[in-house]
């Protein structure tokens, strides 16, 4: 680091997060350079997630057998357009939609295609849209597309001080010198502090004292919505998981649905949840080699839908409220993305000039990019 403050200071990001890598798992998972994004120059980090094509619409009422104007669920009749046929789940009934009124949802439809249906709808009643059926010689037809989303997340500042008086830099002890050893322990701190802030976070944003931006970002409690498991204070099952691994496996690309693989996520959680699966689980847990988690305590358990890599991390095993939950990653529908110039380092000399000491802090301003929160999943409230 050299000890002229005004310097610029070396970035020690990823190299620090491989330092004792299992302090710290999912930290030392995001250092991964494949990981990283590029750096942001805004408080205000925003990205786009477009959606695949629709591959459903439901029915908004009951219509008998002879019925033609069917009304969907709201947005539905955005999904489909005419010469679009249609398959009913229940009544395996193929229906040929003419026309659509996209602001009020009602589909024209040529019911009973091919003698397939002759009973009536059911409200709530799921149409599969099996695609366009087009005339010999017909013109291009309506273009559908879907649009994107806008998400954001906001850029948070990690700080760590810690110092050392004038003999503690010239100590040396059994465990080693006083400044190495003083170092590692913020950098323990520092690392566990951001990977609560990667689970637990919350975006937020607000004025300091000061008058100044105090932004918090949202981690995967915060973005995580559709894929939550609360077991309500029951063991977890093989039953359960399994079932649970069906949706958390699905999409992404580290899922079963357009993934570039067989589907394989993280389960990151306490040592206590994970002997509760390896009871039940038995053979199907096992030992696994990884180049990209070399110091780590890894296990893997194969499910029908894929593998689920077992990461215990210390932040669950030492707060006993989060003994009983656990969160599934898809690592490659998550990243980190520092601020211009401000990702993780080491800052020295951070002392006041009268001081027999030194001051250092660990530095971090980051946010966290949550590209497909489908592709992650969240279990609350195990009974352990």
């Amino acid at each position: 680091q050299g000890n002229n403050s005004a310097a610029s200071k070396p970035q020690v990001d990823p190299q620090l997060k491989w330092l004792e890598p299992g302090i710290a798992p999912f930290v030392t998972l995001l250092a991964n350079k494949r990981n990283q994004l590029p750096d942001i120059a805004n408080f205000r980090h925003t990205w786009w997630k477009k959606y695949p094509f629709p591959n459903q619409v439901e029915s908004a009422a009951a219509y008998d057998a002879d019925d033609v104007a069917i009304t969907l669920q709201a947005g539905d009749g955005a999904k489909v357009a005419a010469d679009y046929t249609l398959f009913n789940i229940r009544t395996e009934e193929r229906i040929r939609v003419s026309s659509v009124v996209v602001a009020t949802d009602v589909a024209t439809c040529i019911r009973n295609l091919g003698g397939s249906g002759g009973v009536g709808i059911n409200l709530g009643d799921v149409f599969v849209i099996l695609g366009s059926t087009r005339e010999d010689g017909a013109g291009i037809g309506t273009m559908l597309s879907t649009l994107p989303v806008e998400e954001y997340n906001l850029p948070e500042i990690t700080r760590t001080p810690f110092g050392l008086t004038g003999r503690m830099l010239n100590t040396e002890r059994w465990i080693g010198a006083d400044m190495e050893e003083t170092q590692r322990e913020a950098w323990h701190e520092h690392a566990k502090q951001l990977e609560r802030k990667y689970f637990l976070g919350i975006r937020d944003l607000r004025t300091g004292a000061n008058g100044r931006g105090q932004n918090t970002m949202g981690g995967l409690a915060d973005f995580t919505r559709t894929n939550v498991l609360d077991m309500n204070g029951n063991q977890l099952t093989q039953t359960s998981f399994n079932d649970f691994a069906g949706d958390v496996l699905k999409y992404g690309r580290g899922g079963y649905i357009g993934g570039s693989g067989p589907a394989r996520k993280m389960m990151f959680g306490s040592h206590a949840l994970f002997q509760q699966v390896s009871d039940w689980a038995g053979a199907n847990v096992r030992y696994a080699q990884n180049d990209q988690v070399v110091g780590m305590d890894v296990k893997e358990i194969q499910t029908a839908s894929g593998v689920i890599v077992l990461f215990p991390s210390a932040i669950f095993d030492t707060i006993e409220g989060l003994k009983n939950q656990a969160f599934i990653v898809d690592l490659n529908e998550i990243a980190p993305a520092n601020y211009r110039g401000r990702a993780t380092r080491l800052l020295s000399d951070r002392q006041a000039n009268d001081v027999d000491a030194k001051s250092f802090e660990y530095f971090t301003d980051q946010t966290l990019e949550v590209p497909l929160e489908e592709a992650h999943g969240r279990i609350l409230n195990i009974g352990l």
